[in-house]
């Protein structure tokens, strides 16, 4: 092992100090299939370090692996690279394992058959990972022979697997059996392959690695990008992508960092995960805006060589977030005491062009279109920032399947309304940019967080948050809300707003409140599970539903906003009735010919919301919509959340 280690320290180096010019793509950063599996972590990292490549993004994690796939996990995660070539009668150099497999022959962790052929896509056996593993391990540890039910005493590789075993990279099955012919899936090498890797690289100088984490935050805020591998190299890619499209449309953007703290480093073998916090500064055509960032960095250490392989940054807010959407064609008329942020509906990706907005038209790779329609106006944007609110201009599609799995597959028109989005933060100087895809396909889940974090790597580099809406956990239900992949998007975005509301739809065929106050909260506990609590906006619901009834089954359902309920309730003289079920005020009445029934929705209920949101330390609140509610719900927002 000790020989075998020097060369691939040796090769570590050579083989990422050297940079090419790569054409700027859009392809998959984060993995598409493996949400909720049992390997998801494995497989993400090992998607990170550049391992795993999968295809297009999805690893196909419970497919067997093969032995050139096998090979080419093993070569790239222990860096063994090619330095001559070798002669297969069933592979050619034009196989996309070729170079690994003639790394791990030249190396002899691996061979072919005596027939001459490699058989490259034929199933790996679990036995031949052991013999593979080992030889890059070395004897150095002699363990004691396994005992496993399917393994005899005779049996050749018996030292190779007390090696394997012995140090935890690989282990046998709950029936105490082995099964050294048995194939592995994908998902399992995954493991494998980490668990080698912690086994058999030793854990680099902690100084040495600070010191490439603050040569490498310092670089890319200051947009030099060296000192990676894996996603974080891809990633720079999107960062540069996004300086060349500010020139190219006349904006000069820099970045500078500084008051770099660690607050948190560990180490498990070669592997290290930092997080860093720090100052901001952002000037874009001499405007300078500042922030508070921070980071989650991962290091790979070979010998006395660090990488970085993997980056996510961020933008904190000193403050809870009061956020409301709003669908505004021009600034509103009244103030709203406490409001930090405003979300204006004002960017939709449609299979229709819509009246006196700005289109621009968008085709995918066959010629497929939509529609990227704006309804942003500059007189909103100064309304906004003369009250000190900032701007998180709303990006949805018109809630179609069809639109959403349109664009999030393709990468020609996920580019092309990035570069729409990029337009419109420089143009109009927003501050962020909020996702609401609504109504996907659950196989797209994959592809929308790959979508997110493109747009949050370009938006960030121009100092913009991003926040994404999501539904809470709900099985049953595909594409309300299986298609969000909420741990990923949590760990994207800045924030995540939760749409804590609808527990009773306009669909529903019994009558109920649209967020009854027991629902909310276990929609509160069910997404932290998922997402961490200082990044969750609770959303709350300005609009009220009453119920048409008829044998306490609702017949009919009816929308509006709190001041048309007050208005309803005065009507009829109603007389409210405290439910104690949803922790809301009914109010039932007849016109003389049909029965009605609503819960009602005001600036206490709303109070009650914002102290939930307190109560379990969340990141602040975010509410549906402006327009719907009574003045005095603002003052009561305002007392409670800054209190």
């Amino acid at each position: 092992m000790k020989k075998l280690f020097l060369m691939l320290t040796l090769v570590f180096a050579i083989v990422f100090s050297s940079s090419g010019v790569i054409a700027f793509e859009f392809s998959a950063l984060s993995v598409k299939d493996t949400d909720r599996h049992w390997a998801e972590n494995d497989i993400n990292e090992l998607f990170e370090l550049g391992v795993m490549k999968g295809y297009d993004g999805n690893v196909n994690p419970d497919q067997n692996i093969t032995r050139g796939e096998f090979a080419a996990l093993l070569s790239r995660a222990f860096i063994i690279e090619k330095n001559r070539d070798y002669s297969f009668l069933d592979i050619t150099s034009e196989n996309i394992f070729y170079d690994c497999i003639c790394a791990l022959t030249e190396n002899s962790i691996i061979s072919g058959y005596t027939d001459g052929t490699f058989r490259p896509d034929a199933p790996v056996t679990r036995e031949e990972i052991v013999i593979m593993i080992s030889r890059i391990a070395g004897n150095e540890n002699s363990y004691p022979i396994p005992v496993f039910s399917d393994i005899k005493k005779d049996y050749i590789w018996k030292s190779e697997l007390a090696k394997v075993t012995g140090d935890g990279v690989i282990s046998g099955f709950p029936d105490g059996s082995f099964r050294p012919k048995g194939y592995a899936t994908r998902a399992q090498c995954a493991s494998i392959i980490l668990s080698a890797m912690k086994a058999y690289i030793p854990k680099g100088d902690e100084s040495e690695i600070i010191n490439s984490a603050n040569l490498f935050l310092n670089n890319h805020f200051s947009n030099i990008h060296e000192n990676l591998s894996g996603s974080a190299k891809d990633e720079s890619e999107y960062v540069k992508e996004t300086y060349k499209k500010a020139e190219e449309l006349g904006y000069s953007v820099t970045n500078h960092i500084s008051n770099i703290l660690y607050p948190k480093m560990n180490q498990s073998g070669p592997f290290t995960v930092m997080e860093a916090n720090y100052d901001v500064s952002v000037t874009i055509n001499g405007q300078t805006k500042k922030y508070k960032g921070y980071s989650e960095i991962k290091l790979l250490t070979i010998g006395n060589v660090t990488k970085v392989y993997s980056h996510t940054r961020g933008i904190k807010k000193n403050y809870p977030i009061n956020l409301t959407w709003e669908v505004f064609s021009s600034p509103p008329s009244y103030e709203t005491p406490g409001v930090t942020t405003v979300s204006p509906t004002c960017f939709r990706v449609s299979s229709e062009k819509r009246s006196n907005e700005v289109v621009t038209e968008m085709y995918d790779e066959n010629g497929k279109g939509l529609f990227f329609n704006s309804s942003l106006k500059q007189d909103y944007i100064d309304y906004a920032k003369s009250r000190g609110y900032e701007v998180w201009a709303m990006y949805k599609t018109d809630f179609k399947t069809y639109t959403a799995s349109l664009i999030l597959n393709s990468n020609t028109m996920r580019k092309q309304a990035s570069d729409k989005l990029l337009e419109y933060i420089l143009t109009f100087g927003l501050d962020g940019i909020n996702f609401d895809f609504e109504n996907m396909y659950e196989k797209d889940r994959g592809a929308y967080t790959n979508h997110v974090k493109e747009i949050a790597i370009m938006a960030h580099t121009l100092g913009a948050t991003i926040s994404v809406c999501v539904n809470r956990f709900e099985p049953t239900s595909s594409t309300w809300s299986m298609c969000y992949d909420r741990n990923a998007l949590g760990k994207i975005c800045d924030y995540v707003a939760l749409m804590a509301y609808d527990q009773y739809s306009s669909g529903s065929r019994t009558p109920g409140p649209v967020a009854g106050m027991q629902w909310t909260e276990y929609c509160i506990n069910t997404t932290l599970n998922e997402v961490k609590g200082e990044k969750l906006l609770l959303g709350m619901p300005y609009y009220i539903r009453y119920w048409e009834v008829k044998n306490s089954k609702a017949v009919k359902s009816y929308t509006f906003s709190m001041k048309d309920a007050i208005n309803k309730i005065n009507l009829f003289n109603i007389m409210p009735e405290y439910d104690g079920k949803y922790m809301l005020n009914k109010y039932k009445w007849t016109d003389g010919e049909k029965e009605y029934v609503m819960w009602m929705e005001n600036a206490d209920t709303i109070k009650n919301r914002v102290i939930l949101s307190k109560r379990y330390n969340l990141a602040g609140v975010a509410s549906w919509r402006r327009g719907f509610e009574t003045e005095d719900v603002w003052y009561g927002i305002e007392s409670e959340l800054y209190r």
